[in-house]
């Protein structure tokens, strides 16, 4: 959703200073409500996680906050690039992934279904990039670092992403209040616009 916003606000003519750090904020706001209804399918599948889905969600509050601090001070370039560098990090590791360790990963999770969250410092690290890139890490790490079989990590990171992603949305707000350059009806950096121009605007 990130690079065709982008796309858009450049096509729109929106300010280069801001219209990534807009398409960010507005993302993310979208992406609460798109988590809660993966994150209510995945419950009925029992594919959640809830102990960690709290540990990881709240503690990556901060982090998201302080995140968004960040975000607002860099330039929309390095955004772009970091974004881009962490999305293909993620697809290489996962395509390369072998099927004997995806079968590790399941069997360990059925010998011990509610011990992913109990190695604290392992936590700890999957909800501090929780709040640095979303679901993008948190599914990866999750797999990776807690053992999760992949399906139980893509449901409680549907879970975890809403409690993430609001205090990533009220970080964008508030660090775009009085930004010059922002689209009518922002806001901070999020563009309540293109929310109802959305699929969850229209439904």
């Amino acid at each position: 959703m990130v690079p065709v916003l982008v796309f858009n606000y450049e096509r729109s003519g929106v300010s280069w200073l801001v219209l990534t750090h807009i398409a960010f904020g507005t993302s993310l706001f979208v992406i609460i409500f798109a988590s809660l209804t993966s994150a209510y399918q995945h419950g009925k599948q029992r594919n959640i996680d809830w102990r960690s889905v709290f540990v990881i969600g709240f503690s990556s509050a901060v982090t998201a906050l302080a995140t968004t601090k960040l975000a607002a001070w860099l330039s929309g370039r390095h955004l772009r690039i970091a974004f881009g560098l962490l999305v293909m990090a993620t697809a290489i590791k996962m395509l390369t992934e072998s099927e004997a360790k995806a079968q590790r990963n399941w069997s360990s999770h059925q010998d011990r279904p509610s011990q992913s969250c109990r190695g604290r410092a392992r936590c700890w690290c999957v909800a501090s990039l929780a709040g640095v890139g979303g679901g993008i890490v948190t599914i990866p790490m999750m797999y990776y670092l807690l053992n999760m079989p992949l399906k139980l990590a893509i449901g409680t990171s549907s879970a975890t992403i809403v409690i993430t992603a609001l205090f990533s949305v009220v970080g964008y707000i508030l660090n775009g209040m009085g930004r010059d350059g922002l689209p009518e009806w922002s806001l901070g950096f999020v563009d309540l616009q293109r929310v109802l121009r959305s699929p969850l605007g229209r439904s």
